[in-house]
């Protein structure tokens, strides 16, 4: 009865008119379908394959689909992420310049007595570190409180 259902769809082109669940029902039933003629069993393997051809088929369709949204929502958080970073990245630079405009226009008499987090000058040895000759050895210094 399933078989002569499906016949009937192969013969005026319908099948892929069927849903899901109808085409597998169709396709166990060819699977079961007991078919003593050898001259017709090739018949029943084609329309199986046929069959599993439409629900692979349709199966690509639905990833694609899906893989088409994922990448939609991929790109969006991209450009999220772009239009997040590229102004911080801009006010930083802005407030680094600016911080060296303000250090470069206070003399040093107004820094004094402020806090010590100032940038450090490499020409200038740290203060109260003993800088030693290139001939001594840092170990033999001993340390005094």
């Amino acid at each position: 009865a399933k078989s002569d259902a499906a016949g009937k769809a192969f013969d005026e082109n319908t099948l892929s008119d069927w849903d899901d669940k109808t085409l597998q029902e169709h396709l166990i039933a060819f699977a079961k379908e007991d078919v003593p003629n050898p001259a017709l069993q090739h018949r029943n393997i084609i329309r199986g394959i046929t069959i599993n051809h439409i629900l692979f088929q349709r199966h690509i369709e639905r990833l694609n689909t899906q893989n088409e949204k994922t990448q939609k929502l991929v790109i969006a958080l991209t450009v999220a992420a772009l239009l997040v970073g590229v102004p911080q990245i801009w006010f930083s630079y802005k407030a680094d310049k600016r911080a060296e405009t303000d250090l470069e226009t206070k003399s040093m008499p107004q820094l004094e007595g402020k806090s010590q987090m100032l940038i450090p000058n490499p020409s200038q040895p740290p203060a109260k570190h003993p800088v030693l000759p290139p001939a001594k050895d840092a170990r033999s210094i001993s340390r005094t409180p």
